[in-house]
């Protein structure tokens, strides 16, 4: 009886957080809703440690100051809010303030410092902090290296987060996180920003990608087991034969169009050819008709649904954002609010575009109004 209170006791963490409200934390609250990515391969150690740490930091995960990341078999990370790092620094005794900007080479191969602006021609090589706090006889600098923290998938190609147009405002949080922790290391100590951590869309292996095999429709339903070389021992029969004989056996009647559409989609997603798919798909073909089932129902839905936003229009939207230094979570809050519960359809996305600073500055009168 003992035993089991005490284990019921560090699942449960109670505190104040720094913004005043009281927070209750259970091990099956965190793993529901604070954890992205895979949250059913979250540790009982590792919820645990969340917890605490943000009973020790004083953070309020309710409002976003911070969140789980958990993918395959790396380590769970906390991701920390930039604004969470900004609000708790300026509330230091000894804070005056800080500066933050890049670092770039000039046509000519010198180095110039700015608060954030790349002219044409200049190259991004790192960002840099500093600050003095009182009684501090000489300011605390730090630089950081871009090349050593922009973010690749594992197929080599630039998140989404660092690319090219959005890589400036990345560094300067990088270099601005590093600094206030180096300045008050009781307050940020173990706690990082998405900028500086690996997440899921870096670290994601080949296995979990052929499990996801179409990301765009269908999202986490599992529909490829493994990726083999073997295949089944039936002599004298083609990989097409096998594969066909296969779904046969499941008694499921589909459309042969669109399921060769299907694996050609796959196959496209996981760089592999369309043999490999089927390989793959015989190790677990009941999940793998499950995928197409789900993706056959959503494209047939798509045809009916109004034209969505084009890449090049969230493109804009996401190089407006780094411009006002919206990312992570403030960004998709900022979305949402400026949707108003509509359909994210190309021609609202336009509306959007064009009246973006108006959007976003009633937005922030929002938001500090709720504070």
């Amino acid at each position: 009886m003992k035993q089991e209170l005490e284990k019921q006791n560090m699942n449960v963490v109670k505190y104040q957080a720094a913004d005043g409200q009281e927070i209750t934390l259970d091990a099956e609250l965190v793993r529901r809703f604070l954890v992205h990515g895979r949250p059913e391969m979250v540790s009982n150690q590792e919820l645990i440690f969340f917890m605490n740490i943000c009973k020790a930091r004083k953070l309020n995960p309710l409002v976003k100051d911070c969140y789980l990341i958990k993918y395959g078999n790396e380590p769970a990370a906390i991701v920390t809010s930039i604004d969470f790092y900004r609000r708790r620094a300026r509330a230091q005794k000894d804070c005056t303030g800080w500066k933050k900007g890049v670092i770039v080479l000039t046509k000519d191969g010198t180095p110039k410092e700015t608060f954030g602006i790349v002219l044409p021609g200049e190259k991004l090589v790192g960002g840099w902090f500093e600050a003095k706090p009182k009684g501090w006889e000489e300011p605390l600098r730090v630089e950081v290296n871009l090349e050593a923290h922009i973010k690749k998938t594992s197929d080599g190609r630039t998140t989404r987060f660092w690319s090219p147009e959005n890589q400036a405002s990345q560094i300067m949080k990088v270099a601005e996180s590093q600094g206030l922790r180096t300045l008050w290391p009781d307050e940020f100590a173990k706690l990082y920003t998405q900028e500086e951590i690996i997440t899921g869309e870096e670290v994601i292996s080949r296995e979990e990608k052929l499990h996801a095999i179409d990301a765009e429709t269908v999202k986490s339903e599992p529909c490829l087991n493994k990726d083999k070389d073997e295949l089944p021992s039936e002599e004298g029969q083609s990989v097409k034969e096998l594969f066909d004989r296969a779904l046969k056996e499941t008694g499921i009647r589909y459309p042969k169009k669109k399921m060769q559409v299907f694996i050609s989609r796959c196959a496209d997603h996981n760089k592999m050819d369309n043999e490999a798919i089927m390989k793959g798909a015989m190790e677990n073909i009941q999940a793998f008709m499950a995928g197409f089932t789900k993706w056959l129902a959503n494209s047939e839905k798509k045809q009916e649904e109004p034209a969505e936003p084009t890449d090049e229009l969230m493109k804009q939207f996401d190089v407006l954002c780094s411009e006002k230094e919206l990312f992570d979570y403030n960004r998709e809050d900022f979305l949402d609010y400026c949707l108003k519960g509509s359909e994210n359809t190309k021609a609202q996305m336009e509306k959007i575009i064009n009246v973006f600073d108006t959007l976003y500055e009633t937005y922030s009168q929002r938001k500090e109004t709720d504070r």
